[in-house]
């Protein structure tokens, strides 16, 4: 699972069994990788101290370790290399994702940027509000959206044809 607030995520597949998270971000960002059974969780935060405010800080005592730092979304392009039989949830605000080399189930988002798979099997979810939606080597069952640009499936392998659905 990466959700991202803006910046590429690039996925490839490989065949072995490790996950490789690559990340470029600011400095003060930080990437948090947890492990848990099955998934992957991969996350950005960058952390703002507030300047001291001194008398109100003082009146608001129960309320001070919550106002001295807050978190806020960075920007961060991603790369990751999966196993191929992994499936990948990855989903982004101002992102373009690619994905290839991978055989097992992707759900892949987007609000501004576009979305291009490269393989892929069992369930596909693809989608885009502000970006073009493409997928190439498809098997299994598709959904693929677009608002405002184009969707282009090439080579699809459809396991039923009610499995298909673009809009």
């Amino acid at each position: 699972v990466l959700e991202n607030f803006s910046g590429d995520i690039e996925v490839s597949g490989w065949d072995r069994n490790l996950v490789r998270v690559q990340a470029d971000h600011p400095s003060r960002t930080r990437i948090n990788v947890a492990v848990r059974p099955a998934t992957v969780v991969v996350s950005a935060v960058t952390r703002i101290r507030l300047p001291d405010l001194d008398n109100r800080r003082r009146a608001q005592a129960e309320y001070k370790k919550a106002l001295e730092e807050i978190e806020l979304p960075s920007r961060v392009s991603y790369q990751l290399t999966v196993p191929r039989w992994m499936g990948l949830a990855l989903s982004g605000l101002n992102s373009s994702i690619s994905v290839a080399g991978v055989e097992g189930d992707v759900t892949a988002e987007v609000v501004n940027g576009s979305v291009d798979l490269r393989g892929g099997r069992g369930t596909i979810r693809l989608g885009s509000v502000n970006g073009e939606v493409e997928a190439t080597g498809v098997q299994g069952s598709v959904e693929a959206s677009s608002v405002s640009e184009g969707i282009t499936l090439r080579d699809v392998t459809l396991v039923d044809p009610a499995c298909f659905t673009a809009y």
